[in-house]
């Protein structure tokens, strides 16, 4: 782990605000596909490979 001089944060990641930011938008994402799922408008196999997709980013 590289360390910047005189801080605690590794270069190059992603600051925290970020990464929490980052995180909700996939949760929100995946409770609307459930939704979707849920309400029959998405298919199991729609539901799986649109949730594969979106983990996968």
């Amino acid at each position: 782990m590289v360390m910047m001089q005189g801080g605690s944060e590794p270069e190059g990641d992603v600051p925290p605000e970020q990464e929490v930011a980052d995180n909700s938008d996939y949760l929100d994402e995946l409770e609307k596909l459930a939704e979707l799922h849920d309400k029959g408008i998405l298919t199991d196999e729609e539901f799986q490979a649109k949730k594969k997709q979106l983990l996968g980013q």
